[in-house]
């Protein structure tokens, strides 16, 4: 797949590509009808499970990786240690009910933490930053 730049018109808009990793198959349902009335988002994949994630993720090359796992540390931190390696590294926005890890995993590239048992709130005016970022740069075009 062969991406390449484009600046936007004044009548455009540019499209995020938003990959969901969810556990929680509730979680997951709701940021999928939550994302699908968001103008300019699209969720191009979903996973229920941290294996064969990565490879998900290098072939559809996300914008945006909503990340809401339970899993070790260690297994996350793998994760997003070879995301960093992409050549288009995804934001990353992480759920978890363990925010005390939240400056750990920042170190790894985590742009925002939401925490699990709250309603999702504070995600689209994240994900609505991120999508004004990409308007305002230019956006992938197959």
């Amino acid at each position: 797949m062969r991406y390449c730049i484009r600046s936007l018109g004044v009548n455009q808009l540019a499209i995020m590509r938003i990959f969901l990793a969810c556990m929680d198959e509730g979680l997951r349902l709701a940021l999928l009808m939550l994302i699908d009335h968001e103008p300019g988002m699209v969720v191009i994949g979903m996973s229920d499970r941290m294996r064969g994630l990565l490879n998900q993720l290098e072939g559809s090359q996300p914008d945006v990786l909503l990340l809401a796992c339970e899993q070790t540390d260690q297994l996350v931190i793998e994760l997003l240690s070879e995301l960093q390696k992409f050549t288009h590294s995804p934001k990353i926005v992480m759920f978890s009910r363990r925010l005390e890890n939240k400056e750990h995993f920042q170190n790894y590239g985590v742009y925002h933490f939401i925490d699990m048992d709250k309603p999702p709130d504070e995600l689209l005016p994240i994900l609505r930053c991120f999508r004004d970022d990409l308007q305002y740069s230019g956006v992938r075009v197959t």
